[in-house]
């Protein structure tokens, strides 16, 4: 990011006349916001025409974006007044069509985002203005539907007074900058790890590159693991490491190919999702089918979960789950959640109207809840289109993100097809003499999301993170506000975008980084693509992303690890 320099100001002496109405400043007069932006569409600044920041081209497009409206309440209001969550993004400038508006923050460094797109027809005529109320720039301040034409971006940072604006230096912005880790065209594998080679596998079926995704992502120490979903036919292993070989990324069988073959019943056949506790344990829920997505009837397994000790490289513990915990026919064992205190894992189960499932190691015991309606999906389905595609048609699905929020105690959970969030007592679903009654008795209704979401998870600081699907975008909330000795019930009203990025297709699960950099890790599966659309070699389909923060994960808000 550039910054523009402190000995700019010297050549701002523009005077402007404020006047303020109940905290908001209005400014009445001010200079040109080439000024403060740079050249635009229709304008020459011969003063700096050798700095590119300065120079715009004839034939390009360019939008100014303030990024930080709203981090604080002296300009809160103007994103509330538009009905947008804080903080929400202001046009300033929007292709040739639309007036450039100077800056006037009033209340703190804002960034100023820049950005030159070789063409951008969605500019020209009809520029949107405002607060952007529609969510057509994401959080680096590019437009979305242009984001392949962006030739240049910069930005440039001033604070107040509004009516005579200063440089000031960047701030970060409120989780840093959104960091793609890996990329895939395909999905590709670390052949050297197979009985087989590549063409091999081609040939035989078991490797259609078009069929492979990555959608669970977690880390141990350095170490990324992933999930590669056997939905559909051609999935080589379902469990994985990202490794670089010759500056690829590409995936690795976990713990072997051999723990992975398919029709082999003491094998592991499709991973959804998987957790990964602070002692290094990995709890890994094995759907037992494969293909479930093709209604072919090769092989029914039965659902299972395995603790597997990374730093030992072996098997701790299996439990096989009971027909009536979950169906060895239809069960879709979908994410999990780990209480590595009690360890208790909490996961939900997206088939028919939906469940959760809790399981208990010290008692090695499983129980099935899936009496309230808050676990199936809305009825009637509300609208869900991602990339233009209609997810409506792929369902209806009901329970799949949840997330365990030791604060307070709870399980919050969402249907896949539907905008609803919803909680239950965590401590009546692992207190297995509990009534489903009861269960029932207790379920929160928390409100509608902005967009339907798949992956949940909480940090230690209590707030709830949740994929946005429609929006390319991470929306948090804080859980465990209190005043005096009462504990605040979660509202959506609160939540905030954190991360909003054109290239964050289907944001899917959430994991949290273990190694230096720490941060929340989110996967981009890009599933509308794989079900409904296609997977052309010429265009990244799946990506796996870091969202800068210094929170870390839920489990470390459960207190010590007990010692044996």
């Amino acid at each position: 990011m550039r910054v523009a320099l402190a000995t700019l100001v010297g050549q701002l002496a523009h005077s402007a006349r404020i006047e303020v109405h109940d905290g908001d400043a209005d400014v009445i007069g001010k200079g040109p916001c080439q000024d403060y932006f740079g050249a635009v569409e229709g304008t020459h600044d011969p003063e700096h025409h050798h700095d590119p920041w300065w120079r715009a081209a004839d034939t390009s497009i360019i939008s100014v974006i303030d990024l930080d409206i709203g981090f604080t309440e002296n300009s809160a209001g103007y994103c509330r007044d538009s009905g947008m969550p804080l903080p929400c993004k202001y046009i300033h400038y929007a292709g040739p069509a639309s007036e450039c508006i100077s800056p006037g923050p009033p209340d703190g460094c804002h960034r100023y985002v820049k950005v030159e797109y070789s063409e951008c027809n969605a500019l020209k005529d009809s520029p949107p203005e405002g607060i952007d109320t529609a969510n057509l720039f994401d959080q680096r301040g590019v437009y979305t539907a242009c984001a392949d034409k962006v030739i240049n971006r910069e930005t440039s940072c001033w604070g107040p007074p509004a009516g005579e604006p200063v440089a000031c230096e960047c701030p970060p912005g409120a989780f840093g900058d959104f960091e793609m880790l890996h990329e895939f065209n395909h999905v590709d594998y670390d052949w050297e790890s197979f009985p087989f080679s590549k063409e091999d596998a081609i040939r035989d079926g078991l490797y259609i590159p078009e069929k492979c995704t990555v959608t669970g992502i977690k880390q141990w120490k350095d170490t990324l693991y992933v999930t590669s979903p056997r939905w559909l036919h051609g999935v080589p292993t379902s469990l994985n490491t990202v490794v670089q070989v010759g500056g690829q990324s590409i995936l690795r069988p976990f713990p072997s190919y051999e723990t992975q073959v398919l029709g082999d019943p003491s094998s592991i056949q499709y991973i959804q999702s998987m957790e990964i506790d602070r002692r290094g344990w990995m709890w890994i829920i094995d759907v037992g089918r494969h293909a479930i997505m093709e209604a072919v009837d090769e092989f029914k397994g039965v659902p299972k979960l395995w603790i597997w000790d990374i730093e030992g490289n072996r098997l701790v513990h299996e439990f096989l789950f009971p027909d009536r915990i979950a169906s060895h026919k239809t069960s879709f064992l979908n994410d999990i959640f780990v209480d590595d205190v009690r360890d208790v894992a909490y996961i939900s189960e997206t088939s028919g109207t939906g469940a959760l499932l809790v399981y208990d190691y010290a008692t090695n015991r499983a129980r099935r809840w899936d009496s309230h309606p808050a676990l199936s999906f809305e009825n009637p389905l509300p609208p869900f289109v991602v990339e233009g595609f209609d997810i409506n048609n792929l369902g209806p699905l009901p329970v799949d993100g949840l997330a365990l929020a030791p604060h307070i105690d709870r399980v919050f959970f969402t249907p896949i097809h539907g905008v609803k969030l919803y909680s239950v007592s965590a401590s009546l679903l692992r207190d297995f003499s509990t009534t489903n009654e009861q269960l029932d008795a207790d379920v929160q209704d928390h409100g509608a999301k902005s967009s339907q979401c798949d992956g949940l998870t909480v940090s230690d600081d209590g707030m709830l993170y949740m994929s946005m699907l429609t929006a390319n975008a991470v929306e948090a909330m804080e859980i465990a506000k209190q005043e005096g000795n009462v504990v605040l019930r979660p509202e959506l009203s609160s939540s905030t975008v954190v991360a909003q990025d054109s290239r964050l297709f289907w944001p899917d699960t959430f994991g949290w980084a273990t190694d230096e950099k720490g941060g929340l890790l989110v996967s981009g599966a890009r599933l509308e693509m794989l079900f409904l659309g296609d997977w052309p070699s010429s265009r990244r389909n799946v990506a796996l992303f870091r969202i800068p923060t210094a929170a870390r994960s839920y489990l470390h808000a459960l207190g010590p690890l007990k010692t044996n």
